[in-house]
C-alpha cells in the first residue's frame, strides 16, 4: 500500500465543492472506554468500547464570493439543520484505496474572519454528526 501525500482532498459540503478552499481537513474518529475498575483490581481497567465519538474539523481559504466558503458555511450555520458531507483523500474515484467517507452533520462552530495582517483569511469549521458515518469503498 503507498503512502498518500496529501494535496488533492475532495470535500462536499451539501453538495458544494469546496475542494480548492481546503487547507487542512481532520476526520477524528474515536470510542468512548468507560471505566470498569472494581474493588481488588491493582490498575485501572476499561469494558467494552462504548459510544462513538465522531467529528470534522475543516480550515478553508476564506471566499466571500457566492457558493464559495462563506456563503456555504454560513447558510448551513444559520439553518441550522443538518447537511451532508463527503470527504476523500484524492479526488480519484472512490475505492477500497480512495475511500468516501458519508455523513449528515450540523455546524457546531464556525470563525469566519481568522488572520493577522498580511495573511491569507482563513475560516474554520467544527462539524458534529447527527448520525452514523459510512465508508464507501465502490
Amino acid at each position: 500500500m503507498a503512502e498518500v501525500v496529501f494535496t488533492d482532498g475532495t470535500i462536499l459540503f451539501n453538495s458544494v465543492d469546496l475542494s480548492d478552499r481546503v487547507v487542512s481537513a481532520t476526520l477524528n474518529l474515536g470510542v468512548e472506554t468507560p471505566d470498569n475498575t472494581s474493588m481488588g483490581n491493582t490498575t485501572r481497567t476499561v469494558g467494552a468500547g462504548g459510544l462513538q465519538t465522531r467529528s470534522l474539523s475543516l480550515t478553508l481559504l476564506q471566499d466571500f464570493a457566492s457558493s464559495k466558503t462563506d456563503a456555504t458555511i454560513w447558510s448551513a450555520f444559520n439553518g441550522g439543520a443538518a447537511i451532508a458531507c463527503n470527504y476523500k483523500a484524492t479526488s480519484a474515484s472512490t475505492a477500497a484505496t480512495n475511500p468516501d467517507y458519508q455523513g449528515s452533520y450540523i455546524v457546531s462552530a464556525y470563525t469566519p474572519i481568522q488572520g493577522s495582517v498580511g495573511d491569507m483569511a482563513i475560516a474554520n469549521v467544527e462539524l458534529q454528526p447527527t448520525g452514523a458515518i459510512t465508508r464507501a469503498v465502490a
